[in-house]
Order: C-alpha cells, then structure tokens, then sequence
C-alpha cells in the first residue's frame, strides 16, 4: 500500500530528526537545519499518506488519529523551529515521533457512527484537519510555557551558561500567546465543522449530547480563561504552565482514552 510505504518514510525522518536533537543537541546553525529538513521532508511524505488514505475511502479511526496528531506536532516544529526557538524540537520532535509510531502499532478501531454512515462524509477532513491543528497548537503552547519556566528559574538563579542558545523570553511570550489563539480558533471551528456535519447524519439532540463534544466545549473555555488571564491579569511561569498543563491533559485524555470509554457519535466500535 502506497500510503503505508509513505507514512514509514515520514516516521523515519522524523525518528532521524528527533536523533539529531537528542544526540547532538544543535551545537550550531548546520544541525538545526538538518533536522528541520528531515522534518520537513516527512511532513510532505505523511500529508500524502493520509490524502491517499482518504482518496481511497478509509474511515479514519484510533490509528489515523494518532496519526494525524503526530502531524500537527511535526508541522508546528517545522514552522517555529528557527534559529533559538529550534530548542522547542526537543519536546515536540520526540512526542511527534512516538505517535506517529503508534499509528502502526494500536488496533484499527473506526468511529461507529462514521461506519453507519458511509461516505457521504465530504466535511470529515476538514473538521479532523481543524481539531488535530487545534491540538497541535495547544501543546505547542504546553511546550513554549515550559520553555519560559526553565528559562525564567535560570535567570533567577543567575545560571546564564549555554542561555544564549534559548529563545528570549519576549519571542516565547508571542509565540505562546500566537500558538494559544490558533489552538483556539482551530478547536472552535472544528468543533463548529463536525457539528455542520453531524447534523446531515443524527439529529441535534444526538450529538450535542455527545460527551466529547461537551468535553471539547469545557477544553475551548478553559483555553479561553487561561487566554484572558494572561492577556488582562498578567499570567505567566508557574501558574500559566498547570492552566496550560491541566487543559492540554484533558484534550489528549478527550482524544486518546474518552472514545473508548463512553459511548456516543465519537465511540469506537472496531
């Protein structure tokens, strides 16, 4: 299968980039650019991994989303990850590289209701390619918060050896409340999508009680708090990390565990 060849290639590269960050550590310019290009290369090779999937009418199940989540990471490390902030690779490259891995190894287990209905599914890409970017802007968030304590703790304690190579603290600051607003606006219009589209296949009442979509509600409005309080109260270290930490642990419990503890229009049924 073309696309399966296609997604080996993609794991790969991203397991060869991961290396060079592990390994190496980026001692200069040249080994952030290799592991940029690995990246970006596997990208290239897994969105045409999963447009094949798609084009030959594969319902997409736990695999796919892991799948498609490893993506979102992978894509955030090769739009951000220049010059100091090429640092962030070092959480997002190995955490892409296990899900993408993962992908081959859980069962196939396809959402139950997609299954019912067919394939007159043509919104299905869109919102999954909208939430999926929600969560990568989200943990690219969790990263960039991160960042900042470690950052923030070593100038208090005046520990300033090899700083240089981290990114500012005013380039983090914009990019985490940037990574924020896109998980957000992404999460929200995804959401909004698969309700558009859940509509053409169960009435209004089945899948507003959905209990991802109500937990994908509770997640938006979380963000959204943390998003005001750093924007009016000042937010920022240890207190925006737990917000971000606990919020992005709902949204990976919401995508990785719920379906298969409850049922409802996002249940798996094999």
């Amino acid at each position: 299968m073309p696309w399966l060849i296609a997604n080996g290639i993609a794991l790969a590269l991203y397991a060869a980039a991961t290396a060079l960050h592990l390994r190496r550590g980026l001692r200069g310019p040249e080994d952030a650019a290799h592991a940029r290009f690995f990246a970006g290369v596997g990208v290239a090779m897994h969105i045409s991994a999963l447009a094949g999937e798609a084009a030959t009418g594969i319902l997409p199940g736990f695999g796919e989303a892991l799948s498609a989540a490893s993506l979102g990471v992978m894509l955030a490390y090769v739009l951000v990850g220049r010059d100091r902030l090429a640092t962030l690779g070092v959480f997002l490259l190995p955490v892409s590289t296990i899900l993408q891995g993962a992908s081959f190894l859980v069962p196939s287990s396809t959402v139950s209701s997609l299954t019912a209905a067919g394939h007159g599914t043509w919104w299905l890409p869109i919102h999954l390619g909208l939430v999926f970017a929600g969560f990568a802007g989200f943990f690219l968030e969790l990263c960039v918060a991160g960042m900042q304590t470690v950052v923030r703790n070593r100038l208090k304690r005046k520990q300033f050896k090899d700083l240089a190579r981290l990114p500012a603290l005013e380039a983090l600051e914009m990019l985490q409340k940037r990574s924020l607003m896109f998980g957000l606006a992404c999460l929200g219009l995804g959401v909004v999508m698969g309700a558009v589209g859940a509509s053409t296949l169960l009435n209004h009442s089945a899948w507003i009680e959905d209990p991802k979509v109500m937990i994908s509600a509770v997640i938006w409005c979380w963000y959204a708090g943390l998003f005001q309080f750093r924007s009016r109260m000042g937010w920022s270290g240890r207190y925006a990390l737990t917000m971000s930490a606990i919020g992005f642990g709902t949204l990976v419990f919401s995508f990785m565990a719920l379906p298969f503890v409850v049922q409802g229009f996002h249940a798996y049924g094999g």
